[in-house]
């Protein structure tokens, strides 16, 4: 498989969907281009290089139909968003845990996995394409649990059970994420200092066409529960897309014990990279 370019991307995203518009202009594409120029496909296991196209086309097929969405039904930007409760520490400190014991309670709108994996609507189809949207989530994790089975061990996940944001920002394209799970090394030194200001409203904005959605369902609005390791360390930055405010859990664990087992988890995370024993 040929290294995929940009536009190569772009023009297939495009030609699925019959859509052009794929949001915030030339910041996007400088983000895209960047990455793309980044990627580093021979890094790419051959058993896995067929799904790296699949899950950064599908990244951009759910940018456009998002912006068909909100160019349609303008009311989705008047979504009131209530203080989000966001839980923020170092990485294995039991958030995990707690974000899903809270998230069994009545008091928080909670983000599942397989609204994370496509969180636009398909056009034409029942329901938002609802049934196809879960059915990709779960057969990505089937995917991910044959090709990379220690990740799920360490951090189990479930297509309709409370996930991380994170993966929401992936479609962004100025993403922590997309820089652990991709051998994108210029790319991953650009994030390591970029302003994620953009990225957080944008994530915003997730959060207002997912409630948007959850509200036609007949659902009530609540704050979000959010949760991100990697939101330690820019507070700042999130506090500015988030200007209603936001209420912070800051668990703690002894950083010599949080080390190792980061360290352990975080050679798992790499779902796109070639390591000892890949094919």
């Amino acid at each position: 498989m040929e290294k995929p370019t940009a536009e190569a991307l772009l023009s297939s995203a495009r030609e699925q969907t019959g859509l052009s518009d794929f949001g915030d202009g030339e910041m996007f594409r400088q983000d895209f281009d960047r990455f793309m120029s980044a990627l580093d496909i021979d890094r790419v296991p051959a058993s896995r290089r067929d799904m790296c196209r699949t899950y950064l086309l599908n990244l951009l097929m759910n940018r456009l139909w998002f912006e068909k969405d909100v160019r349609e039904h303008p009311d989705i930007a008047d979504e009131q968003l209530l203080p989000p409760v966001a839980i923020v520490s170092l990485p294995r400190a039991g958030t995990t845990k707690l974000q899903r014991i809270l998230g069994e309670t009545d008091h928080f709108q909670n983000l599942l996995y397989w609204q994370t994996h496509n969180f636009a609507r398909i056009p034409g189809e029942p329901d938002g394409g609802k049934a196809i949207r879960f059915k990709k989530a779960v057969d990505f994790l089937a995917w991910l649990e044959k090709e990379e089975p220690n990740f799920l061990q360490t951090h189990p996940m479930v297509a309709d059970e409370v996930e991380e944001e994170f993966l929401l920002m992936e479609s962004s394209f100025r993403s922590l994420m997309l820089s652990s799970a991709f051998p994108v090394l210029d790319y991953s030194k650009w994030i390591a200092s970029a302003d994620l200001v953009p990225s957080y409203r944008y994530l915003a904005r997730q959060l207002q066409y997912i409630q948007w959605q959850f509200r036609h369902d007949g659902g009530i609005t609540k704050p979000w529960l959010l949760k991100s390791p990697g939101m330690l360390g820019y507070e700042s930055q999130l506090l500015q897309a988030f200007p209603q405010g936001m209420k912070m859990i800051c668990p703690h664990r002894a950083p010599e014990e949080v080390m190792p087992s980061t360290a352990g988890t975080a050679q798992y995370t790499q779902f796109f990279h070639h390591r000892p024993g890949s094919k």
